[in-house]
């Protein structure tokens, strides 16, 4: 089931793209259907036809949070939010509408157990919480033995360059070398 998500996901992502964007970049393309693993984690409960729509579906919310999240300032450069995030919540929700007791699991909304959508939901809440409150906890105790952020300039310049004393993308206009001059940068 799995591997017919993804690759129905690898087509949505084709015909997404190349249908609204009109681009075919298969990096996109496959960052998009990388992120099969967050909408289909519970696909073990899906028939396969179930699991083609699932992941057909799920692929919209995602790619249109990564090209929302691309146009704001939100520092979120490996679109874990959109992919993962947003990914997850309508896979699980989904999973909830046609999940089937006969695959392995319990039945869903198609299948006539529409309780399964809250109990989907309640899960989704629960992992929201859990991980807001896990995070901030994790942040204050790392922020007491070190400070979270870099030096304002080393924001400025890129953490590429201030962190590890070179650029990312060194080949090309704007390429920037950073020698370490007595420990310094």
């Amino acid at each position: 089931s799995i591997t017919f998500a993804f690759l129905l996901l690898v087509l949505a992502m084709r015909v997404y793209l190349g249908r609204f964007e009109r681009l075919f970049d298969d990096h996109t393309i496959f960052s998009g259907a990388t992120y099969t693993d967050a909408h289909v984690t519970l696909i073990g409960m899906l028939v396969v036809c179930a699991a083609l729509v699932l992941g057909a579906i799920a692929a919209l919310p995602s790619y249109y949070g990564i090209i929302w999240r691309s146009r704001t300032r939100l520092d979120d450069s490996l679109d874990v939010t959109p992919a993962h995030g947003l990914g997850g919540i309508v896979g699980a929700l989904l999973t909830g509408v046609l999940a089937k007791a006969w695959w392995g699991g319990a039945d869903g909304l198609i299948a006539g157990k529409p309780s399964q959508v809250l109990i989907q939901a309640v899960g989704v809440g629960a992992t929201i919480v859990y991980s807001g409150v896990a995070s901030f906890v994790l942040l204050k105790a790392i922020g007491l033995v070190m400070p979270l952020r870099p030096p304002e300039r080393d924001e400025a310049v890129g953490l590429d360059v201030g962190e590890h004393g070179e650029e990312a993308y060194a080949g090309g206009e704007g390429a920037i070398l950073v020698l370490d001059r007595g420990g310094e940068r």
